[in-house]
């Protein structure tokens, strides 16, 4: 019985090894990272690429920002190893005077540590930005196109405050008052977004399709209050609902045009074929009675 149940075993355990070795494997892998690294500065963007670091076996937001920061001629950082940034291309924390500075998000999400302890997966996205979401505040469009075939586009900003208590309270609040560009790459238009994050655009220059899209919003003092979108943002503009209208309406108008002429076809059949049936029977009767009358 002993020798069966260690068989039994050792037959799972030679299976598993089987199925998840090439994944055992790929785990243990040589510790490449693919980092989409993007940089925001006060008034442009300062890189925007992806980061390939190799030999790595853990690999936190610290140091990739120092692996960028050595490597790339277009990125020059102060205080990356520290893990506090005070500078980045020239934009200085505390510029405007309050709280603004330096942060980060990773795959959108506002990090709960510093650079030095948020540990990073491959093919994350990670955004180091310059803004003061706790001072002026600081929102993070997200664009809704499902009324895109009426010509509208929506942005909300999903915020987050803080009670008495200092817990947080997330709500989702319209991007207001913020510069949106559409663009074909031959057309761009701009528009700002009204008090419920909603700009009207033309749909006889943006048909159905995607297209280039940007949003961006500072203070009357220059801080940015937005973050702007990503150089190769798009949003895909839908005339399905349209199409659908117009369709729709063409049928209608051709509907009563079709019901005027059958209703006029059929009545005059059926006038012809009661027409012919009377004709048949008076002439019916008049031989019934002719016959009788030459009997007579």
């Amino acid at each position: 019985m002993k020798r069966t149940m260690k068989s039994i075993i050792g037959a799972v355990f030679a299976f598993g090894l089987l199925v998840f070795a090439p994944q055992l494997h790929t785990f243990a892998a040589d510790g490449t990272y693919d980092i989409l690294l993007r940089v925001e500065g006060i008034n442009e963007t300062f890189y925007y690429n992806t980061v390939e670091i190799t030999d790595a076996d853990e690999l936190t937001a610290q140091e990739l920002l120092l692996y960028a920061d050595a490597q790339e001629d277009s990125l020059t950082m102060t205080g990356v190893d520290t893990a506090y940034i005070t500078d980045v291309n020239g934009d200085m924390a505390g510029t405007f005077g309050g709280w603004d500075g330096w942060l980060y998000t990773v795959n959108g999400v506002a990090a709960a540590t510093g650079i030095d302890g948020c540990v990073l997966q491959d093919g994350d996205s990670v955004v180091l930005y310059y803004g003061d979401p706790y001072g002026v505040g600081m929102q993070f469009p997200v664009v809704d196109a499902t009324a895109s075939a009426e010509g509208i586009l929506t942005f909300t900003s999903e915020d987050t405050t803080y009670d008495a208590n200092y817990n947080a309270v997330v709500t989702v609040n319209p991007v207001a008052g913020a510069d949106v560009t559409l663009s074909d790459g031959t057309t761009s238009l701009a528009y700002i977004t009204d008090e419920n994050g909603q700009i009207m655009f033309d749909q006889n220059a943006f048909a159905g399709g995607t297209y280039s899209i940007s949003i961006s919003k500072t203070s009357e003092q220059g801080i940015p209050l937005v973050l702007r979108t990503a150089a190769d943002a798009t949003v895909t503009i839908d005339t399905a609902v349209t199409a659908v209208t117009e369709e729709t309406s063409q049928t209608i108008d051709a509907v009563p045009q079709t019901n005027d002429e059958v209703p006029g076809l059929l009545y005059f059949a059926v006038g012809l074929l009661i027409f012919a049936v009377i004709g048949i029977a008076a002439l019916i009767v008049y031989k019934v009675t002719n016959k009788k009358d030459n009997g007579k």
